[in-house]
């Protein structure tokens, strides 16, 4: 019951069910029709026909009638004319029984459609154009023979335009498989309603908005991702991987409410879901640092730093931040609680107690202080001097 795994869901009532056979049949009618096309007519081309880029289609949509009527009158026509060992009809049956494993008739496979499934039901489809091309041609000669050759030379160059026009789709297509980025950017033009490539067009931009040259461009293609991934989430409400990248692109964005929210959204939706439950945690402990250094916000580092702190008990820098952000705050008690707590985790660690004794210090325990700082020069010799420094 995903949608991304299975595209004949819809929504009722706050939970994912199942089309409807009318539902069903008629989008698994429109697609069948939708392939033609394709064949006949290759534009738009995109690489991605996930949710909602077809939409759920009814018997009242004229497309899925005449999907229906094309589909019969081949499939018929198939079937009167085999016997007669016409290569029309194996080309039509060629077509429709190589398309038949992905067709979604007999199970769904993921997505409603793909242009790849097209490469061996092709062959068919050639072959019927090629011996309807050559009958044309000989049947307009019979009653003139002399003419044959000019009637085959006109048959010739209708399909040389039509191959040019097909040579000059392809090469262009090319480009847009440049690289990844090229690709989402420029296909989510074409399927402005796929869940799926909305979210990995977010999910490149945000990847490359990272690189070096990008750096002018950051904000503004972080900002980008993030109405394509709550496009998706408007489209596929449970989509938690499109979550996941908005709470990544709103943590690079300090935005941390918003990326706070976004991966507790996932969570909620899978409460083990591993990235989630990291990517949270940096960002609590990103926020605490944040609101602290940055704004001298310390109530609301505080609150960040003890939720990270929850997620993650035994890590080291939280509890670091903890006991500064306590400390700066005069609560002497916690931040000497904190700093310990480190020691215990990092017991190698001489900076831990030298923030420990530094809190033994402020609460007026000298010698504390004292004898933290003299494990600390156990540790590394010149842990004072680097304090000066």
């Amino acid at each position: 019951m995903e949608l991304m795994n299975n595209p004949f869901l819809k929504i009722e009532d706050g939970r994912w069910v199942a089309f409807r056979f009318g539902e069903w049949s008629a989008t698994v009618m429109y697609t069948l029709g939708k392939y033609i096309q394709l064949l006949v007519f290759p534009h738009p081309l995109i690489h991605d026909y996930y949710p909602r880029h077809i939409p759920i289609m009814d018997w009242g949509d004229w497309r899925v009638i005449f999907s229906f009527l094309v589909c019969v009158f081949g499939l018929v026509y198939a079937g009167i004319r085999l016997p007669k060992k016409d290569p029309v009809s194996f080309g039509i049956l060629f077509f429709f029984l190589t398309l038949f494993p992905v067709s979604n008739i007999l199970v769904p496979i993921g997505t409603n459609m793909s242009e790849r499934f097209l490469f061996m039901p092709s062959v068919g489809f050639c072959l019927v154009i090629a011996v309807l091309a050559d009958q044309i041609a000989r049947s307009r000669g019979k009653t003139q023979k002399n003419r044959i050759r000019t009637k085959l030379q006109r048959m010739l160059l209708v399909f040389g335009l039509i191959g040019v026009g097909f040579a000059w789709k392809t090469v262009d297509r090319n480009r847009v498989w440049k690289d990844n980025l090229t690709l989402f950017t420029s296909d989510v033009q074409h399927a402005p309603n796929s869940a799926k490539l909305r979210n990995s067009a977010g999910g490149e931009l945000i990847a490359a908005s990272l690189l070096p040259e990008n750096t002018d461009r950051k904000e503004a293609m972080i900002r980008e991702a993030i109405g394509h991934l709550e496009i998706a989430t408007g489209i596929h409400p449970t989509y938690k991987n499109a979550y996941l990248l908005l709470g990544n692109a709103f943590n690079y964005l300090e935005q941390y409410e918003q990326s706070v929210e976004s991966y507790q959204t996932a969570l909620t939706l899978d409460p083990t879901y591993p990235d989630a439950l990291t990517n949270l945690f940096l960002t609590l402990r990103q926020a605490g640092r944040y609101y602290g250094e940055q704004k001298n916000d310390l109530g609301r580092s505080l609150m960040y730093l003890r939720q990270a702190l929850e997620l993650q008990p035994e890590d080291y820098e939280t509890l670091r931040l903890l006991g500064i952000a306590s400390g700066i705050s005069g609560d002497n008690t916690n931040a000497i609680g904190y700093f310990t707590r480190a020691t215990e985790v990092e017991p190698e660690n001489a900076q831990a107690w030298w923030n420990l004794g530094n809190a033994w210090y402020h609460a007026g325990d000298v010698q504390k202080q004292q004898a933290m700082h003299d494990q600390a020069r156990q540790l590394d010799p010149d842990i004072g001097l680097k304090q000066q420094q």
